[in-house]
């Protein structure tokens, strides 16, 4: 009869060598394999970092890379501990509480595909400016609420955040800002938005890495005020596939963000100055309030036309034009919807090397002869 220590051991050697055969079985490849970690150290309440959370992020999860990464979510930020051992947060105790309740999800289920949801779900509503109804996350997703209420009242949260504190605060180098996103434990500080080539380039594993060899599947990314881009989309390039019938085939695809920067203050740095953030919002509008190709095109090649030539401060004129209705775009403009759509676009502009960016079938075709 075995000893309970000999049990043990040869049970331990068994599991080993299971583990092992597992790790050889073509189906089990990847997860074998080192994953690349990837932390984001954020606040509940930052713009940016709901705007990376919600474009971003889930890119991870839908091109099957979650498959080698290591994923984790640090609610912290710039959140200071106060001497009388409160937290004093950068947007309020609103933020606070919040950063509390998503350090509950993540230690009331602790799997990423359980508590990342909850996470989406609370911050797609501080995205859309409507974090006040983030209990409906729980029905939305048939989550235990009391799970979570249970933590955030007991102290239990508190003590999660103060974990979150310490491991936000003894990063090397520290933070300077949020979203702080790290990468097998290098930083990528405002390249963060590209942080899956990043990964691309840290996995070390043998079985081939999902997409990272692939682009986004878009047409063309947009530029105004760049002499090049002007006259080979909206002169004598894009427009040739509506004249030659070659559009009866071709899903086109217009993303009007191309080198523009987003700054810490959450505005956003265009190449050629504030009139071409303004357009880009324009035709970003204009993409969203007639969705139809045989609608938008028309009145950005209008606008573009106007850049060609030189005078761009008569781009109103495109909706006289084409009797188009002037206030869908202008209200999409003055509101916080053109904003919105600038950040969708940030957020799908792939890594490119200049504009205009063109993409057929998930190639870069680095020219402009498609």
């Amino acid at each position: 009869m075995l000893s309970k220590m000999e049990f043990s051991f040869q049970k331990n050697v068994v599991s080993y060598f299971l583990v092992c055969l597992l790790c050889f079985t073509q189906f089990s490849s990847i997860s074998c394999e080192k994953k690349v970690s990837l932390t984001l150290y954020y606040e509940s309440l930052c713009p940016y970092c709901s705007n990376f959370i919600v474009n971003y992020l889930p890119k991870i999860f839908k091109n099957g890379m979650i498959d080698i990464v290591d994923l984790k979510l640090v609610p912290w930020g710039n959140t200071k501990l106060q001497p009388d051992n409160t937290f004093k947060c950068q947007h309020g105790k609103a933020e606070c509480f919040l950063d509390i309740v998503e350090a509950c999800a993540i230690d009331a289920w602790p799997d990423l595909n359980e508590h990342f949801p909850f996470i989406y779900c609370v911050e797609s509503l501080v995205y859309h400016k409507n974090y006040t109804q983030w209990e409906t996350c729980f029905e939305k997703l048939n989550l235990k609420k009391k799970l979570v209420t249970d933590c955030v009242l007991s102290g239990r949260g508190k003590e999660l955040e103060l974990q979150y504190a310490a491991e936000t605060n003894a990063l090397q180098p520290p933070h300077k800002y949020v979203p702080w996103v790290v990468v097998d434990g290098q930083p990528l500080y405002d390249d963060y938005m590209d942080f899956i080539s990043f990964i691309c380039k840290a996995y070390k594993g043998t079985a081939p890495a999902p997409s990272c060899s692939s682009s986004i599947n878009v047409i063309k990314i947009g530029r105004k005020f760049n002499p090049f881009c002007l006259k080979q989309t909206a002169m004598s390039k894009l427009s040739t596939i509506f004249k030659n019938g070659m559009i009866d085939f071709v899903d086109l695809k217009l993303v009007p963000w191309g080198n523009t920067k987003i700054q810490p203050n959450n505005t956003f740095k265009c190449q050629h100055g504030p009139a071409e953030c303004f357009l880009d919002t324009v035709e970003a509008c204009a993409l969203d309030v007639w969705p139809d190709l045989n609608e938008h095109f028309p009145f950005i090649h209008c606008v573009e036309s106007w850049i060609y030539h030189k005078n761009y401060t008569q781009w109103e004129t495109c909706f006289q034009k084409l009797n188009l209705k002037k206030k869908l775009v202008t209200d999409c403009v003055g509101g916080e919807r053109g904003k919105e759509l600038e950040l969708r676009h940030a957020a799908e502009t792939p890594p490119h090397k200049f504009v205009p960016w063109v993409v057929v079938d998930g190639q870069p075709l680095y020219t402009v002869s498609f």
